[in-house]
């Protein structure tokens, strides 16, 4: 389920309400546009990413963390979110993910 967006509106459950009640039954992902000078939008694609809880950083690590719930859409920054950060995913993986945000945290 699509869930975050690195243009406005970041927040894709924000903006379409009824996508709430998928968060913790679809996998959440962040959309980004790669296409382009990813130089010239890096500032623009710094605003969602995916967390995955694997055995290993690869594609494959991915697809089994995607398939099995272990996968958490973090927005950054979302319009008239007052949180630094919004997460989106099963409760017990976005709980972890928030009590570890010193280990991965990509913003300043």
């Amino acid at each position: 389920m699509l869930a975050g967006f690195n243009w406005s509106p970041r927040d894709f459950v924000r903006v379409f309400p009824w996508r709430e009640r998928y968060v913790d039954k679809l996998t959440p992902i962040a959309d980004a546009d790669s296409r382009g000078d990813l130089q010239k939008l890096s500032p623009q694609l710094d605003h969602t990413q995916m967390l995955f809880l694997a055995k290993a950083p690869t594609y494959a690590g991915f697809q089994d963390a995607a398939a099995n719930g272990r996968v958490v859409c973090v927005i950054h920054d979302a319009e008239g979110v007052k949180s630094h950060a919004t997460f989106y995913g099963a409760r017990p993986l976005v709980d972890y993910v928030k009590q570890r945000v010193s280990e991965w945290k990509w913003w300043k």
